[in-house]
């Protein structure tokens, strides 16, 4: 399973990671996207593809996360494009339909421009590279 991210899932990953209420954050992410036999199609399927679901995904109960992420079923390949929580401070029932078509404009504008970051689960964290540094080493 190859897994990348827009930067604006990262800003908004590292944001919540760094607020205390939401300790969670990072281990229930590495678990669903460590799972192998979890089926990443499941969840709300937010354009109808059954090829390339555009996912709007419930992690770690109803009071946790909403993920948001674009699934390349043939090529086993997921864009990660948004992630809140559902309580605290920063918390949120769900957003717009204006963003969730925003965020799916963005992730195509992120592809042409190669501004994605490749994610690697390294010792239960997630670790971000960018695209451009890949293609550097």
């Amino acid at each position: 399973m190859d897994i990348d991210c827009t930067p604006e899932f990262k800003q908004e990953f590292e944001k919540l990671k760094k607020n205390k209420s939401y300790h969670s954050l990072v281990s229930t992410l590495v678990d669903f996207l460590s799972n192998n036999d979890h089926n990443f199609a499941t969840g709300s399927n937010l354009n109808h593809n059954d090829k390339t679901p555009y996912i709007k995904k419930r992690i770690n109960g109803a009071g946790g996360y909403r993920l948001y992420y674009y699934y390349i079923i043939v090529n086993q390949r997921i864009t990660l494009m948004f992630i809140h929580p559902k309580t605290g401070s920063s918390g949120f029932e769900s957003v717009s339909v204006t963003k969730r078509n925003q965020l799916l404009e963005d992730r195509e504008k992120c592809i042409l421009d190669k501004d994605l970051y490749k994610i690697v689960i390294k010792n239960e964290e997630i670790v971000f590279t960018h695209f451009k540094e890949l293609a550097n080493s």
